[in-house]
């Protein structure tokens, strides 16, 4: 800590951990952390080489036997020796295998867990939605995978008969109604002990 009570950027900045059982995760929370790192320390305003011996050394000495794995093409834009392309290399080496079939079998079985909320079970629809490649249709099968998991059946019943429901207007249809609902019962708890269809 530093006399004003603030964390330093290097106390922040923690090294990669090259045991984690999740390296593609641990590889994306050190890259948030490093891009931070960076416009504090001001680290654009170094030369490439300086760069990456920056990035280098705040991800441990693991990380050097894997950088020098890395062919730098001086003639290609996607090669070159930037940090940029780097990051690039990195990520390509941290990416796990991918077995799509299995990844779309998750997906198409996920549905709306007890305990769990509409906004839960919607990022966890689009997280899992990445892994499936599913290209220019991962809007409409997360959101027909919304339709049919959603616990509530009447929330169910209420998005199918939206016309023209995309994506977006599910999701906005779909917090609307369970907010409805929850202003509903609000206003149910606090109308004391009267009984349905019961008026004061």
């Amino acid at each position: 800590m530093s006399a004003s009570g603030e964390t330093k950027p290097e106390k922040f900045l923690k090294p990669l951990d090259f045991s984690s059982g999740n390296l593609a995760t641990a590889w994306k929370v050190f890259k948030e952390q490093f891009n931070i790192y960076m416009i504090v320390k001001k680290l654009r305003d170094l030369t490439v080489d300086e760069q990456i011996g920056h990035m280098l050394m705040a991800m441990g000495s693991d990380s050097v036997p894997v950088y020098n794995q890395f062919t730098f093409v001086p003639s290609d834009e996607n090669k070159k020796k930037t940090l940029a392309n780097c990051i690039k290399f990195f990520d390509a080496y941290f990416e796990p295998v991918k077995n799509v079939i299995f990844e779309r079998s998750v997906f198409n079985k996920m549905t709306q867990q007890p305990g769990q909320s509409l906004h839960q079970f919607i990022v966890k629809l689009q997280v899992q939605s990445e892994n499936c490649d599913y290209g220019d249709m991962r809007d409409d099968l997360v959101r027909d995978r919304i339709v049919v998991g959603v616990r509530d059946i009447e929330l169910r019943k209420y998005l199918i008969d939206v016309p023209d429901l995309t994506l977006r207007l599910c999701i906005q249809k779909a917090k609307q109604y369970v907010s409805n609902q929850e202003h509903v019962a609000a206003m149910a708890s606090t109308s004391g002990a009267l009984g349905p269809g019961k008026e004061e």
